[in-house]
């Protein structure tokens, strides 16, 4: 399976790029149309016209099907029991929040949480998995690092009974779980492409979009980029084109953005691919005197948010990071105590677009969780 191969490069974390590392994706991605509007609130100043016909495109991309939580578990008085907790790199804020979500979520259900931080250090979580089976862990939740790296101490895992759950492994809906693991729960990449698309359309209608995105060939954020595009222009968008830059920091987004001027001076609206991007970008638009390009960023990372209040970003994706946690320690807790079995094979999380209207309403990241999401 192709979707094993994984890219380990701390580059790709410095702007919180937390699904990046895993390299659990096929290049070659399909998917279909489109879902019910978001729930989140447009940016003001867009005619009704426009806002009725960004609405007027549904969601029926490849996360459609999929839940978007679990069933609330009776909690069994006096189980007890032990959740092994393996985190790509805890460092991360939004993986703080994966994290985080887990852990309050396994101590309300009466369990032991134990984590494990990877430091985007395969071999690191190889020993780490091994070092879990010797604590007799009951489960353990993991997003590796590299997936295949992982398949040995997850058979050995499997063999003393222990129960397997993954966050965003593979991270795109319809594909195989890994071998070994009972559910997989996912941040969902195509519902966030769609509800920036949708937001983009509202407020700059027919508008002319570049996609930055990056030139290192992380799998799903080249999945990502081609969604945005995909659904950008079923909302009614031109795409002028894309330009990558080759490194993870704001200088290089920076530099692209700057070439993104130069090169497509009638660009309206640009698609970063998250938000330290997004913010580097804003500031040289700004700096270009270029004050009408409205930049969109992902991941609804803290300082996003405030640059949208700011005015200085347009808008951004809010991922429900807090509710991934929340519903693997939920999924975990279902698998010991035998109740609202079978769990679905995939679960899309979801979240919100953010834009000025609504982003001192937010909580970045689902700190607080559950955020609205596509469906509900």
């Amino acid at each position: 399976m192709s979707w094993l191969r994984s890219i380990n490069d701390r580059r790709f974390w410095g702007a919180g790029v937390a699904v990046a590392a895993i390299a659990a994706l096929v290049l070659a991605l399909t998917g279909g149309g489109a879902d019910k509007p978001s729930t989140a609130s447009a940016a003001t100043g867009t005619s009704s016209s426009a806002t009725a016909a960004a609405a007027a495109v549904p969601y029926n991309g490849p996360e459609k099907k999929l839940p978007h939580t679990l069933a609330a578990p009776k909690i069994k008085k006096g189980f007890k029991y032990k959740l092994g907790y393996m985190s790509i790199y805890a460092a991360i804020p939004s993986l703080a929040a994966v994290n985080k979500g887990a852990r309050d979520e396994t101590k309300r259900l009466g369990g032991t949480f134990i984590l494990k931080d990877g430091q985007l250090n395969p071999d690191k979580q190889a020993s780490q998995i091994n070092e879990l089976i010797s604590q007799h862990v009951d489960a353990i939740a993991v997003y590796p690092v590299n997936p295949a790296a992982l398949l040995p101490g997850i058979k050995k895992a499997r063999k003393a009974g222990i129960k397997i759950v993954m966050e965003d492994t593979p991270p795109i809906a319809g594909q195989p779980l890994i071998p070994g693991s009972s559910t997989n729960i996912l941040q969902g990449r195509d519902t966030a492409e769609y509800s920036i698309a949708q937001g983009a359309a509202k407020a700059d209608p027919k508008g002319k979009f570049v996609s930055l995105g990056l030139a290192i060939p992380v799998p799903l954020l080249q999945y990502g980029l081609k969604r945005g595009i995909y659904w950008a222009q079923k909302f009614g968008m031109k795409n002028l084109g894309t330009v990558n830059t080759s490194q993870d920091t704001a200088n290089g987004a920076g530099a692209a953005m700057t070439t993104i001027l130069a090169k497509y001076p009638d660009v309206t609206t640009v698609l970063a691919y998250n938000d330290q991007a997004a913010g580097a970008a804003a500031s040289v638009a700004r700096a270009s005197g270029k004050t009408n390009v409205k930049v969109w960023g992902d991941n609804g990372e803290p300082v996003a948010i405030k640059q949208i209040q700011a005015g200085r970003v347009f808008g951004t994706y809010n991922s429900d990071f807090t509710s991934i946690g929340r519903l693997q320690a939920i999924a975990v807790y279902d698998l010991l105590t035998k109740q609202n079995l079978p769990l679905p094979k995939q679960v899309s999380v979801g979240g919100q677009a953010v834009t000025k209207a609504n982003a001192g309403s937010v909580d970045p990241l689902g700190s607080k969780g559950p955020l609205p999401t596509l469906g509900k």
